[in-house]
């Protein structure tokens, strides 16, 4: 290990103290910093020269580098009075808060939240975990987030650091007197502009803007997508339903016409609910009576209700209902001679497992009369 010599320790002390005393004048400027410097150091080497005093004696006479800087910038009237430098207006001061945030907002999004989202959106490791690993990653997650928050935050009330929103906006942090005070560039007298920094400075601030927006963006047509996805969902949902309601009347008039349905028999029983418990009897008095020799069915799609499925588009657990139109024949005619309108709704009720529920047509009437047609 190097020895250090009594000269060297010295010689170091003095370095550090000359260069914490023009931390405390910057705001003088580079030019009149360099010459007080100068004039201290120089009068350190003649005091030394004459009495043989070491120099750290001869500099402590000044007293400690802050009380020296004080007193310097107030003989020159920067810490009050007409000359005094003074802080940046507080809309700037506000200003490059909002610009760090961003960054950090636009960091976060991009290192961490725009990824996740993009590489689990569709996920189906993610969709397959457990509601409590679910939770844990979101918190572990929000707790990163915290802590690169705090993070920042400190970072930016270290007094020696400027930021980048200082820098897009023309600020510095300097030291006057017993505060550090943030104070526009082109108010430090010989301060140099520092114009690349600011540019690189404004740079990064659109690129946070940028990634702010690019997120909006990716938030936006994934909330669309999820809307379409449900729309689709629930149509589709609708589609199949509205056709089992269709194949349950087009079963119902199958039979009757080829005679296998009475009205009383265990199948029309299971098919029809309490307000239609005669649908089917008098559907085959009219078959015997003549008047039923064939018939055609049809939904009308007017007359679906899709927001029924909204609220469950998979499994219809609530009250559900869908008209279905029949246009009965004379034997022997192909002109219809009355329609009627059967409802099938599916009818659910609560279980244990859940819901359990069926389709059932609920009530029958008469809609369309062809007086002309049945005459004939």
């Amino acid at each position: 290990m190097a020895k250090v010599t009594a000269a060297e320790h010295t010689t170091s002390a003095v370095e550090m103290y000359l260069q914490q005393l023009a931390d405390g004048i910057e705001i003088l400027g580079p030019a009149e910093t360099m010459e007080i410097l100068n004039e201290i150091q120089a009068h350190v080497a003649d005091v030394t020269a004459e009495t043989g005093e070491d120099e750290t004696i001869a500099l402590a006479k000044f007293g400690t580098p802050r009380e020296l800087a004080v007193r310097i910038l107030e003989e020159r009237g920067l810490l009050s009075g007409p000359a005094a430098i003074p802080p940046a207006p507080a809309w700037l001061r506000r200003s490059a808060r909002g610009i760090d945030a961003l960054i950090w907002v636009a960091g976060f999004l991009f290192f961490g939240l725009i990824p996740l989202v993009v590489v689990f959106w569709q996920s189906t490791t993610l969709a397959g975990l457990d509601p409590l690993w679910v939770v844990g990653f979101w918190l572990f997650f929000s707790g990163v987030a915290a802590c690169s928050g705090w993070w920042s935050i400190r970072y930016r009330r270290q007094t020696e650091r400027t930021t980048v929103g200082m820098r897009a906006l023309g600020l510095r942090r300097v030291p006057l007197g017993e505060e550090t005070r943030l104070v526009r560039t082109k108010d430090i007298p010989e301060q140099p502009r520092a114009l690349r920094f600011r540019c690189l400075a404004g740079f990064s601030t659109a690129v946070a803007i940028g990634i702010l927006g690019f997120f909006v963006f990716v938030v936006a047509v994934m909330a669309a997508t999820a809307v379409e996805r449900a729309n689709r969902a629930v149509v589709n949902n609708a589609i199949s339903n509205s056709g089992a309601a269709f194949q349950m009347v087009e079963s119902v008039y199958a039979e009757v016409e080829a005679g296998r349905l009475t009205g009383k028999d265990p199948y029309s029983q299971s098919v029809l609910g309490p307000g239609a418990s005669s649908a089917i009897t008098d559907l085959v008095a009219r078959r015997v009576a003549g008047r039923l020799a064939g018939h055609t069915a049809y939904l009308v799609p007017d007359s679906l209700n899709y927001e029924q499925w909204a609220d469950d588009p998979v499994n219809p657990a609530t009250h559900v209902s869908i008209p279905v139109t029949v246009n009965e024949y004379w034997q022997g005619s192909d002109r219809p001679w009355a329609g009627y309108e059967y409802v099938v709704e599916w009818v659910s009720t609560v279980t244990p497992e859940g819901y359990e529920g069926r389709w059932l047509i609920t009530s029958v009437r008469k809609v369309d009369d062809f007086p002309d047609w049945a005459t004939q």
